[in-house]
C-alpha cells in the first residue's frame, strides 16, 4: 500500500527535477511512512511513499522490468498475484523480487493495456514505458485506490491525493463552479470532475494512456445488473457463502499484523466468520461506540467479537473528540463531502492502527445487496401519495396550490407543508423518486441557493442527468437491482470509498474490502431483486447467510449505519459555526449563495421546523474546504478555520 505521484513532460529532453517528486511524495507521507522511491529520467519523473505489506525487505519502488524499459509505482494489493506470477514465468518473464507490483510490470509486458483484466484486488498505479515514451495510469474496478490528474507547465502531472498535486507550484487553486453545483446535489463531485478546477480523477474501472502531449482514457469493466438469473435461495445461500469466503481467504495474505473493523452488523460480522475459519489465532476487531445510545453499536460488535473469541479493542467516543476532529476531517477529505461519518471512521482507524496495519471491512454489504431503506418498495411512497397518484392531475394540482398558501400562513405553515409534499410525490415516476431521495439539495433548491453570478457561471449543467443516466443501464424491471446498479456506480464509488481511503490512510492503516472484490459483485448482480429485499426486510440473503454463522439476535438486528446526533450538535455545539463560519462576510463575500436562503435554512432547523441538519453542515463543510485548500496552502486541523 502507497502514495504515487509523477509528471511526464512534453519535451523529452527537459530534466526531471527530483525534488519536486519528492516535493509531491512529502504531500501524501502518511500514505506511506516506511519508504520512499524516486525514479528520474529526461522527461519523466516517478515517485512512491511505501506502506510495507508484503515483501518487507524487497518491495522498494519504483520497480522495473528485466532491461528497465518499463518503470512502476504503485498502491495497492493484488490478491491473485503468486498465480499470475507463475504464468508470467512459464512464458520466461523473470522477477527480481517476491511483491506483487512486479507482477504488474510484466503483466503489462504480456498483455499491455488489458493487463488490468488479470488483475484481482484494489490498485492505482502508474508504468512508465521508456520505448514509446508513453505513461499507463490505470484504476481498480470500483475505486477503492483514488488517482488523480493534471495538466501544467508543460507536464502531466499524478498523483494518488490531491494534495501531492497542490505541492507543484504551478497547479492552481481554483474553485470549479459546476463541480460545486454537483457538490450540493449529491454531497460529493463525480466522474473526472473534482472541486478544483483543472484537477481531474481517473474514474474507477478506467486506464489512460499519454503519449507525446496528448491522453486517452477507456473504461474496461461495468458490472451488469440487467439479467439477474439467480433465484432460488436454496441454490444461491451455499454459492453466496463459497464466494465471501474465498474473497476473505485471499485478503489475509500479510507480512504484518492485520485484523478487522466490526460493527455491529452483519457485514462484518461475516467477513469475521469467514475469517475465523482460516486462521487458529484470535483475530484483532476494533470498533467504537457513542455515548449516544440511538446511535452506538458497541454491544451488538461485543457479542459477534466474543462468538469468535477475537481479541477486541473498543472505544466509547464523546461529542467533545468528533467535533475537535472536524478540521482534520476535512483535510482528509480534500473535497467538500457532506459524509459527517468522516468523523468516527478517523476515530476507528486510528484505533486499529494501534495495534494492527492491515484491517479488513464489510463495506459494499449494502450497495450489492440492499441495506438502505431506499430499496425497500413500500418505503419508496407515502402510502397516501400512492392512492392520490391516481386522482385526476388537476385534483393533485389544487392540493400543492393549498399547501402553497397554508405554508405561507404562519400557524397553518407545517400543514401546507405536508400537502405540498404529498402532491409532490404523487406527482413522481421511480426515476424522479430515486433521485429526490439521493439528493441533499433538490436541482431547484441549488438553482434558487446560488447567487445570479453563480448560476451563470454553472450555466445549463444538469447534476440529474449522473444518476439518471446510471439508472438507464438496467431496465426499471429489475426493480431493486436497478438501484444497487446505480448506487454501486455512484454513492459507494464518490462518497463510501473516498471515506474509507481517506480516513485510512490518513492514519497509515491499509483497509481491504472483500465484499467489493469484484468476483462478489458479479455474482450478486446475477441474484434477483426479491432475494435481496423481500417483504420489507433489507439484505434478506445476506441475513440468511448470517443466519448461519452469526449468533443472534445479529441477523434480524436493522442498520443503524454509521452516523452521529448532527440534528441536536447543529441546534447546540455546531450552531454557532453557522452564523460565525458559513455566514461569515468572509465566506458572503466568495458570491456563491443567497445568504437569505441560508439564514432560512438556520432558523427552520433551529426552530424544530424542518431537519436542515445535512444542507447546513454541506455548507460548513463547503466554506471549511474552501479556506483550508482555495485560499493558502493547506492547514491541517487547524481550529483557526472556525474564526469569523
Amino acid at each position: 500500500m502507497c502514495g504515487i505521484a509523477g509528471f511526464v513532460d512534453r519535451d523529452d529532453q527537459r530534466p526531471a527535477e527530483e525534488s519536486l517528486v519528492r516535493a509531491m511524495c512529502a504531500a501524501i507521507m502518511h500514505r506511506g511512512p516506511d519508504d520512499e522511491g524516486v525514479f528520474c529520467a529526461p522527461g519523466v519523473g516517478l515517485g512512491m511513499r511505501r506502506l510495507s505489506i508484503i515483501d518487507l525487505s524487497g518491495g522498494h519502488q519504483p520497480i522495473c522490468n528485466e532491461d528497465r524499459s518499463l518503470w512502476i509505482v504503485f498502491n495497492g494489493e493484488i490478491y491473485n498475484f503468486a498465480e499470475l506470477r507463475e504464468g508470467l514465468e512459464a512464458n520466461g518473464h523473470t522477477f527480481s523480487t517476491n511483491t506483487d507490483t512486479e507482477v504488474i510490470v510484466h503483466l503489462y509486458e504480456e498483455y499491455g493495456a488489458d493487463c488490468v483484466d488479470h488483475l484481482r484486488g484494489m490498485f492505482a498505479f502508474a508504468i512508465w514505458d521508456g520505448r514509446r515514451r508513453s505513461l499507463f495510469l490505470a484504476r481498480d474496478r470500483v475505486g477503492k485506490k483514488p488517482l488523480f490528474f493534471t495538466e501544467a507547465d508543460g507536464r502531466f502531472f499524478f498523483a494518488s491525493e490531491i494534495k501531492a498535486l497542490l505541492a507543484v507550484p504551478a497547479v492552481q487553486r481554483r474553485v470549479d463552479p459546476v463541480a460545486l453545483s454537483d457538490y450540493l446535489v449529491y454531497g460529493y463531485t463525480y466522474g473526472d470532475r473534482t472541486a478544483f478546477e483543472g484537477i481531474h480523477r481517473l474514474p474507477a474501472a478506467h486506464v489512460l494512456t499519454w503519449r507525446g502531449g496528448t491522453f486517452t482514457t477507456r473504461r474496461y469493466w461495468h458490472p451488469d445488473h440487467s439479467e439477474a438469473a439467480e433465484c432460488d435461495a436454496a441454490e444461491v445461500l451455499p454459492r453466496l457463502i463459497d464466494a465471501l469466503d474465498e474473497a476473505v481467504r485471499i485478503r489475509l495474505v500479510s507480512d504484518v499484523p492485520l485484523g478487522l473493523l466490526l460493527s455491529g452488523g452483519i457485514d462484518s460480522g461475516l467477513v469475521l466468520a469467514m475469517m475465523s475459519r482460516h486462521t487458529s489465532e484470535a483475530i484483532k476487531t476494533f470498533s467504537i461506540g457513542f455515548e449516544e445510545k440511538e446511535y452506538d453499536e458497541s454491544e451488538p460488535a461485543r457479542i459477534v467479537a466474543n462468538a469468535f473469541g477475537a481479541d477486541h479493542t473498543e472505544r466509547i467516543v464523546g461529542e467533545d473528540e468528533l467535533y475537535a476532529g472536524l478540521p482534520r476531517a476535512v483535510w482528509n477529505a480534500e473535497e467538500p463531502n457532506q459524509d459527517y461519518s468522516f468523523l468516527p471512521t478517523f476515530v476507528v482507524c486510528q484505533l486499529a492502527r494501534s495495534k494492527v496495519t492491515v484491517a479488513l471491512s464489510g463495506d459494499g454489504g449494502d450497495e450489492n445487496f440492499g441495506g438502505y431503506y431506499i430499496y425497500i418498495r413500500d418505503d419508496q411512497y407515502d402510502p397516501r401519495a400512492l392512492s392520490l397518484a391516481k386522482a385526476p392531475r388537476i385534483l393533485r394540482a389544487a392540493l400543492g396550490a393549498a399547501g402553497t398558501v397554508l405554508g405561507a400562513a404562519g400557524p397553518s405553515r407545517a400543514m401546507g407543508d405536508r400537502l405540498s409534499r404529498l402532491a409532490q410525490r404523487a406527482s413522481e415516476t421511480p426515476e424522479s423518486r430515486y433521485l429526490r431521495k439521493r439528493s441533499m439539495f433538490p436541482d431547484f433548491e441549488v438553482a434558487a441557493l446560488f447567487s445570479p453570478e453563480m448560476r451563470a457561471r454553472v450555466g445549463g449543467h444538469d447534476p440529474s442527468r449522473f444518476l439518471l443516466d446510471l439508472l438507464a443501464e438496467t431496465p426499471r424491471g429489475e426493480g431493486v437491482n436497478q438501484l444497487l446498479h446505480t448506487d454501486l456506480l455512484s454513492y459507494l464509488t464518490y462518497d463510501v470509498l473516498v471515506k474509507v481511503d481517506r480516513c485510512a490512510m490518513a492514519t497509515s492503516l491499509e483497509v481491504r474490502c472483500p465484499l467489493l472484490d469484484h468476483k462478489v459483485i458479479e455474482y450478486a448482480a446475477r441474484i434477483c431483486s426479491d432475494l435481496k429485499v423481500r417483504d420489507e426486510v433489507t439484505k434478506w440473503i445476506l441475513r440468511e447467510a448470517a443466519r448461519k454463522t452469526l449468533p443472534p439476535p445479529i441477523p434480524d438486528l436493522p442498520k443503524k449505519g454509521f452516523g452521529i446526533p448532527l440534528a441536536e450538535w447543529m441546534r447546540g455545539r455546531m450552531a454557532p459555526l453557522i452564523d460565525n463560519v458559513v455566514l461569515s462576510e468572509r465566506a458572503m463575500a466568495r458570491g456563491y449563495f443567497r445568504p437569505d436562503l441560508i439564514r432560512t435554512l438556520r432558523d427552520q432547523h433551529l426552530a424544530g421546523v424542518h431537519d436542515q441538519s445535512v444542507k447546513l453542515y454541506m455548507l460548513l463543510s463547503l466554506e471549511l474546504w474552501h479556506r483550508t485548500y482555495i485560499d493558502g496552502p493547506p492547514a491541517c486541523g487547524d481550529e483557526r478555520l472556525y474564526d469569523a
